[in-house]
């Protein structure tokens, strides 16, 4: 896989507690050149320069997932009117835990209804038990969601080659957490990732040919 075509997978990720709308332009800015997507804070969306040619994604209950099901359809909604092209939902994951598959697919659902826009959900599979995760991923693909996501980065270990599997048998996968390496993105990529998500976009290039 040459440069462009993995730059094309990459979402470039600035959702640190400290991001600030600067930090967002110089990330953008990085994306842009690179041909990288970008991934931000949802109060940081309209620091983004409306001509960004990548997709820009944000994400919603994160990282825990613990805000109220109305609370996050509403921040969807309000992100896409900021600008976001893709949500990634962290979903309610105690539901998920506690096996209540009726109340994590109404959490999902009520986003996946508020937006019109694909909504990934996220499996915090470094955290969740297997049996959670695929509750997760079974609800998503209920509600209508359009992918799923491995990880917050907030949530135990990171992307790894049998979450992303366990994953793409239900729906396309972004793979998230601890990606530093051109060897990190293509190990997940051809585990069955379709996107990559990742604060370190120029370094997980560095390596790869033009």
């Amino acid at each position: 896989m040459d440069r462009t075509a993995l730059a094309a997978r990459i979402d470039h990720t600035v959702l640190g507690p400290l991001t600030t709308p600067a930090a967002v332009q110089a990330a953008a800015e990085t994306a842009a050149t690179a041909g990288m997507h970008l991934c931000v804070p949802p109060r940081t969306l309209a620091a983004v320069d409306a001509a960004f040619p990548g997709e820009l994604v944000t994400v919603i209950g994160f990282p825990h997932g613990t805000d109220t099901t109305a609370t996050k359809a509403a921040a969807a909604a309000e992100a896409v009117g900021l600008g976001a092209d893709i949500v990634d939902l962290v979903p309610d994951l105690g539901a998920a835990v506690a096996g209540d598959a009726d109340r994590l697919r109404a959490d999902i659902a009520a986003v996946t209804d508020a937006v019109a826009v694909p909504v990934r959900v996220i499996a915090e599979t470094g955290l969740l038990p297997p049996a959670a995760v695929e509750a997760v991923a079974t609800a998503a693909v209920a509600a209508g969601a359009a992918g799923l996501k491995t990880s917050t980065g907030y949530g135990g270990e990171g992307a790894t080659v049998p979450a992303v599997r366990q994953l793409a048998a239900h729906l396309p996968v972004k793979a998230s957490g601890g990606i530093r390496t051109t060897d990190d993105a293509l190990r997940l990529l051809e585990a069955g990732a379709t996107r990559l998500g990742t604060s370190a976009g120029p370094a997980v290039l560095a390596d790869t040919p033009e």
